[in-house]
């Protein structure tokens, strides 16, 4: 039988970019860069506003169908275990049968809302808890809870949460078309200011 003959001359063809080719496919991937940059972080400042407002709304459900499930609950920034007017801080929800405004030893924590950014985010309500009974009701003269964040230079995304005595929640409309919604009283949701 003969012997195969192979080829040994096997042609190398290398591939790859000029030195000009790499210069602009940078500069091209630079430009795309600049330009998205700011449209990403827009998007992600407005999906991080939307996922913080949606926590913040059903933390103050969650805490009102407890009580009508449980018993009188509060939902509050607590400092050494104390509700205080410093809405920015942690917010915590939690059975609070004695009604006191304080996380006691043998009262249960429900949920909690993580701490918002004060450099970018204000959270105000005009109470220092926000307390439901049995029935679900909230008491008279509750207000609003308002949240805004700032977008960059010039935006603002924000919310109201209206709360009426019979503990019915409610969102803070829109009606001058500012891009902030007014609280109970009528005034826009109040920003940061930087």
């Amino acid at each position: 039988m003969p012997t195969p003959k192979f080829n040994t001359a096997v042609k190398c063809l290398q591939q790859g970019l000029t030195l000009v080719e790499l210069m602009v496919t940078l500069a091209i991937a630079g430009i795309l860069f600049t330009v998205g940059t700011p449209a990403v972080s827009s998007m992600m400042h407005r999906y991080q506003a939307a996922s913080e407002i949606q926590a913040i709304q059903m933390a103050i459900q969650l805490t009102r169908t407890h009580a009508i499930l449980h018993g009188k609950t509060t939902l509050c920034p607590l400092v050494n275990n104390v509700c205080q007017r410093k809405w920015n801080l942690e917010l915590t929800a939690f059975y609070d049968p004695n009604g006191n405004k304080k996380l006691d030893n043998n009262e249960t924590i429900i949920t909690t809302v993580k701490a918002a950014d004060p450099l970018s985010v204000l959270r105000l309500y005009p109470k220092r808890a926000f307390q439901f009974n049995s029935m679900g009701f909230a008491g008279f003269n509750n207000g609003s809870f308002s949240y805004c964040r700032l977008v960059g230079e010039r935006n603002q995304i924000g919310a109201s949460f209206i709360i009426s005595r019979v503990g019915r929640i409610r969102g803070g409309i829109d009606s001058d078309k500012d891009g902030l919604p007014e609280t109970a009283n009528g005034k826009n949701t109040e920003c940061p200011t930087r």
